[in-house]
């Protein structure tokens, strides 16, 4: 099964999404996190960041998504 380039790009563009908002929550965990008992406690400014983090991740990803399809749409009408 051969893999065209526009799904190529969409899965990269996918992978590196998923992992810029891992490496956000590592960093988040990092600067708000206090590990007690194992575990870590994110404080309040902490979830502030997470829900910030998750929101631009929501809104990242459909507009990536139109990008790669238009990208994928400019080069049918080209070819």
């Amino acid at each position: 099964m051969e893999l065209d380039r526009a799904t190529i790009a969409q899965v990269v563009v996918s992978v590196i999404a998923v992992a810029m908002f891992v490496a956000g929550l590592v960093v988040i965990s990092t600067m708000y996190g206090s590990e007690s008992g194992g575990e870590v406690q994110v404080s309040a400014d902490g979830g502030l960041a997470l829900i910030g983090l998750m929101a631009v991740f929501i809104i990242l990803m459909p507009t990536l998504g139109y990008m790669v399809e238009r990208m994928k749409s400019d080069d049918d009408e080209a070819g």
